[in-house]
């Protein structure tokens, strides 16, 4: 009984609570009603949080990372100030505090504990799970192409609302196993074909053309040569995801600009933002409003080609509608307090630095053209990406 308790201690640590958080990210969809709604990652954060917490070992720690990091912190303060001012003078302001807690709060807070928690030498470990989640997801995503679960237009999807959430969930972890995983067929190349061909099936363009080029300024800026090795196998992989590409109704859509095809949907969607802005430039509309907004200027513009549209297609738009202008600033701010503090720093030289780089540069490009922040999984991996370094 004693050694199964050793072993027990050994395995139930605030460390592999932190993996087993990061591995289960996908968990956000089961959700359930206790007082409050909420759903199972969102549980598994608050217990860690609160054992966190209770540990006066660790309040140490967070003063000391107070002290280093008090502008970070400072920031997030602001926006999320603006964020709950914006939510309490717009309408759906329940709905709205429940997306700042899951969107802002509990990300920040778990990310932030988790580098106060690990040593510096175990912060890679965080990504090799992320690696590890994205090639599960991966494995079931081959037998949904094999057993031809996809959506009505022959997209992989998964367990996920759309297949471009999938794509966004996926592309952290191939950076993370590109680089941090040694080499080795099965741990390494095998699961990271598997997830690339999971990717190729979301027929997600901009998610592809996004990962792409960051990928690209990655290996042949990566410091290691064996990095640069790679490099025209990886291309021959991007011109192997364009050829097949090219057979999709999708992609003629694209090319021959045709009138239904993402790009004009795009556009409808963020003139209907833009005019929302307009209205309500400085505090925004608030978390949870811009469905009704965006479905009010109907009136305004051709019959919509998408009428479930939830987030504007826009990570900085999404902050500025959100939140307000003063959000949107300040999120810019601290970006640029992050790259600064990346260059003066020297982060290029560590491998984590270069796929904190990789990943928090994905989401900004991709971040153009798509909401790659407001979701529970990916704002943790935001967070876990900027706060790795610090």
């Amino acid at each position: 009984m004693n050694k199964f308790r050793e072993k027990f201690n050994q395995i139930a640590t605030l460390e592999n609570l932190c993996y087993l958080i990061v591995f289960c990210l996908p968990f956000y969809l089961i959700r359930f009603k206790f007082i409050f709604p909420t759903n199972l990652l969102e549980v598994l954060i608050i217990i860690f949080l609160l054992v966190s917490f209770l540990d006066k070992n660790n309040w140490g720690k967070i003063r000391i990372f107070y002290s280093k990091n008090k502008k970070y912190l400072v920031g997030f303060l602001i926006i999320l100030i603006s964020f709950l001012i914006s939510a309490f003078i717009n309408e759906n302001t329940l709905k709205g505090l429940g997306i700042i807690k899951s969107w802002l709060v509990l990300p920040f807070l778990f990310s932030v504990m988790t580098f106060i928690i690990l040593k510096k030498e175990k912060r890679k470990n965080v990504f090799i799970t992320l690696y590890c989640s994205a090639s599960a997801l991966a494995f079931l995503g081959i037998i949904f192409v094999i057993s031809g679960k996809l959506t009505f237009d022959g997209r992989l999807q998964l367990i996920f609302n759309s297949p471009n959430y999938l794509a966004m969930y996926l592309i952290p972890g191939i950076i993370s196993g590109l680089f941090l995983i040694k080499k080795g067929f099965w741990r390494k190349y095998f699961p990271l074909s598997f997830i690339m061909v999971a990717l190729f099936f979301t027929f997600s363009y901009l998610a592809w053309l996004s990962f792409f080029l960051v990928a690209t300024g990655m290996i042949v800026g990566g410091l290691k040569k064996s990095f640069k090795a790679i490099l025209v196998a990886f291309l021959l992989v991007g011109a192997t995801f364009l050829i097949f590409a090219f057979k999709t109704e999708k992609m003629n859509d694209l090319l021959y600009l045709n009138e239904r095809s993402s790009v004009f949907s795009r556009l409808t969607i963020w003139k209907s933002a833009g005019k929302t802005l307009k209205e309500n430039y400085f505090l925004g509309i608030g978390p949870n409003n811009f469905q009704d907004k965006y479905l009010a200027n109907q009136k305004y513009y051709p019959p919509y080609l998408e009428w479930a549209v939830p987030h504007p297609h826009s990570i900085y738009l999404s902050f500025w509608l959100g939140g307000g202008f003063i959000a949107l600033i300040t999120f810019l701010i601290m970006l640029f307090w992050w790259f600064k503090d990346f260059i003066l720093q020297n982060k290029k030289e560590t491998i984590l630095g270069i796929v904190s780089l990789g990943i928090i540069v994905y989401f900004l490009l991709h971040g153009i053209a798509d909401t790659t922040y407001f979701k529970n999984d990916l704002a943790v991996i935001f967070w876990l990406s900027f706060f790795s370094l610090l």
